[in-house]
């Protein structure tokens, strides 16, 4: 390794991967990195060049080891068909500093919190709201995670923690795009999240009311998603949230980082 990369990079170490569903897993990494905040990402790199980097946010709060990263195994990618074949104790290299400014110390003051999330975006808010700050400084919480299939919604036992924990305050709204739901099938809807939005049924579901005076939004995943959902926000007059000019759109730009959509 290279000088240069050896300011960058650290040797870390497999823990164990787990697979939710053929496709779809999370990656356990041990290595002594800079403390980082709920919200914030980092890179991991495959070999000790570190020529090839994919940013990944961390799924672990931080009072907790090992990290944790979720990923999906694209089809002919070069990183996650790599990725998905670590073992216990393989290497790995992990970026010594995190990054992101997806962090709640962003985002202003709201009665409401909106999480909105596709696939693998689910991650970083399962960070964030492992942390007290989130139920410190909102009164509700909306938690949004939209899948292609049900084998998707993946680590339920947070959900269920938090409806546990937080029954008047935390609402869980599943939603599942390529399959034909039955009734009540794991409380699942089938509309894209957009959709829920322009039909007025997200609120309906909830019984809360997104607006600029009520709410704060935070939205990762698909950029698809965050542009079409960001634009019906705007609408309804939610801001992007900039440091110079706060508003109620936070988002996750990590994504623009990997045009191979984190292959």
């Amino acid at each position: 390794m290279n000088s240069k990369i050896a300011e960058r990079f650290i040797l870390g170490k497999v823990i164990a991967q787990k697979e939710w569903r053929l496709g779809l897993n999370s990656l356990y990494v041990d290595a002594a990195i800079e403390p980082f905040v709920a919200g914030q990402f980092t890179q991991l790199a495959l070999d000790e060049d570190c020529h090839v980097l994919r940013p990944y946010s961390f799924v672990n709060p931080p009072s907790e080891s090992p990290f944790e990263f979720y990923y999906s195994l694209v089809p002919g990618g070069y990183f996650s068909s790599r990725l998905v074949k670590l073992k216990p104790h393989d290497p790995i290299y992990i970026a010594k500093r995190p990054s992101g400014r997806f962090v709640l110390s962003s985002v202003p003051d709201a009665t409401i919190l909106w999480l909105f999330a596709t696939g693998t975006g689910f991650g970083v808010f399962l960070s964030i709201l492992q942390t007290q700050q989130p139920w410190l400084r909102f009164q509700k919480i909306v938690l949004v995670h939209s899948v292609q299939n049900t084998l998707s919604l993946t680590h339920q036992h947070l959900v269920q923690l938090w409806q546990h924990q937080y029954p008047e305050r935390f609402y869980w709204m599943p939603v599942v795009t390529g399959e034909n739901l039955s009734d009540g099938q794991r409380g699942a809807v089938s509309k894209r999240i957009t959709h829920l939005l322009a039909s007025g049924e997200l609120e309906n579901q909830t019984g809360l009311s997104l607006s600029a005076q009520t709410s704060q939004t935070m939205l990762c995943g698909n950029p698809a998603m965050i542009h079409d959902l960001s634009e019906l926000l705007k609408l309804r007059g939610l801001l992007v949230n900039h440091v110079k000019q706060p508003g109620q759109i936070t988002i996750e730009n990590y994504w623009k980082l990997d045009n191979k959509n984190n292959a």
